[in-house]
């Protein structure tokens, strides 16, 4: 792990240090009652302009790939980072077991 990079397993939330970052990431996800599959970044409980993932539906419920990368700029301190489903219903799944939420990310500090 990065300096200024912290993350407890089986949280959904990153910390930073202040400073500037990229944001790589994939996430396996569903969404059984809606048209769209999305999933959305948040900084310290706001969300990242640009970084939202938004694919049609193929059929309800079928997993589907979504990736994003994006800058983000960590202005506190402390800054808490974390990646979400964003569909009516969606979820996000690990690719072996389908009850465990899980993202594949990667997070390089550029400042």
């Amino acid at each position: 792990m990065t300096p200024g990079i912290t993350h407890t397993p089986g949280s959904s939330v990153i910390n930073l240090d202040a400073g500037t970052y990229l944001v790589e990431y994939n996430t396996v996800s569903q969404a059984p009652t809606s048209n769209f599959v999305s999933t959305r970044t948040l900084l310290n409980g706001s969300p990242i302009t640009g970084a939202t993932v938004v694919s049609p539906q193929v059929a309800p419920g079928t997993f589907q790939s979504l990736s994003s990368g994006f800058l983000v700029i960590a202005p506190m301190l402390v800054n808490t980072l974390e990646i979400a489903a964003d569909s009516l219903g969606g979820n996000i799944y690990n690719s072996q077991f389908a009850s465990i939420p899980n993202v594949s990310v990667r997070i390089v500090r550029l400042t």
